[in-house]
């Protein structure tokens, strides 16, 4: 009989993120060959894992698909994007659910979603 073996969970977790981000990459290109169900399939396989191991997908994948209707959202294709205002807005083709994302407000309090570049005065040569 074989002996038992506890489960390691945080290997586990970590193998897990890494598939999530491969089905990610893998829906990406395969919706810009054209095969949208297959990104739609990749990513409904993401969003699965992603449960399992009681972690949310990060935003950039999370906007990447229909809430409605699961379609992976490939501007251009299958849905339409919009800038109007202070905010963007991204209409699924598929279903038709439209969803917005402001854009000023991290501009008016100051706050930055990404990382500064390091190149400081002293680094430019005249």
């Amino acid at each position: 009989m074989a002996r038992f073996r506890p489960r390691d969970k945080k290997r586990q977790r970590g193998i897990a993120e890494e598939r999530i981000d491969r089905l990610f990459q893998l829906a990406k290109a395969a919706a810009l060959a054209g095969r949208i169900d297959r990104a739609g399939r990749y990513m409904a396989l993401a969003r699965k894992m992603a449960m399992k191991i009681q972690k949310p997908l990060p935003p950039e994948m999370r906007r990447a698909v229909c809430r409605r209707c699961g379609a992976f959202m490939l501007p251009g294709s299958t849905c339409r994007t919009r800038v109007g205002g202070s905010r963007v807005t991204t209409t699924c083709l598929g279903c038709g659910e439209i969803y917005r994302f402001p854009f000023l407000r991290e501009q008016k309090t100051g706050t930055r979603r990404y990382k500064k570049t390091s190149l400081q005065p002293s680094d430019v040569i005249e």
